[in-house]
């Protein structure tokens, strides 16, 4: 039989309760003496405030829950909210105005600074991959569906839309031709930026 223990808050002895795993830990007789130490006592008030604050903090306190419920709510996700009719309203609107027939002037440009490029570059692409029928020059692709239009200088470099600076590649090999160019773009543009 294990020897009682005095309370910590009342300083009563209590006994250990049957299947009571806790008893080596146990320093209250109960709950009650144990809420009430803990908010009386110096060390208490702190682990009090400690754990209160933590609380509000969490969104769980009753300040928090009313600050809350104060502000604005979200709005849906951007891919939910793109397929209501307010959304389709909105967009129209925008494209009415003159800045969306502007917005839509450019993304048909694709180039803003190179007025008309955009088209010479598609008729240059078509006669290419569509009448002149050629091959990837890297590795022989003939697939159509594989075979895409490169500038061989690249347009970061100075390379223009010219038929004389375009060529077929396949989809691999375009791939890694444009890392290429994008490591030499970058390193043109840090010397250009050393040497100014």
């Amino acid at each position: 039989m294990p020897e009682p223990k005095v309370c910590k808050h009342c300083g009563e002895t209590f006994f250990r309760k049957p299947k009571d795993r806790q008893w080596e830990k146990r320093l209250f007789c109960d709950r009650v003496c144990k809420d009430a130490y803990y908010r009386t006592t110096e060390k208490g008030k702190s682990v009090h405030r400690l754990s209160q604050a933590r609380y509000e903090a969490t969104g769980r306190g009753r300040a928090t829950r009313l600050r809350r419920d104060t502000r604005p709510k979200k709005r849906a996700s951007r891919r939910r909210y793109r397929i209501t009719s307010a959304y389709a309203a909105k967009r129209t609107r925008y494209l009415a105005s003159e800045k969306g027939k502007l917005y839509v002037q450019l993304k048909r440009l694709r180039w803003k600074g190179d007025p008309g490029g955009y088209a010479e570059f598609a008729r240059n692409r078509y006669q290419v991959l569509f009448e002149e029928e050629l091959p990837c020059t890297k590795c022989g692709e003939a697939d159509v569906t594989q075979l895409e239009c490169d500038h061989i200088l690249a347009r970061g470099l100075g390379g223009t839309h010219d038929r004389a600076n375009l060529q077929v590649l396949c989809k691999q090999c375009h791939r890694i031709k444009t890392k290429t160019d994008a490591r030499m773009i970058r390193a043109a543009k840090q010397q250009a930026l050393y040497f100014a």
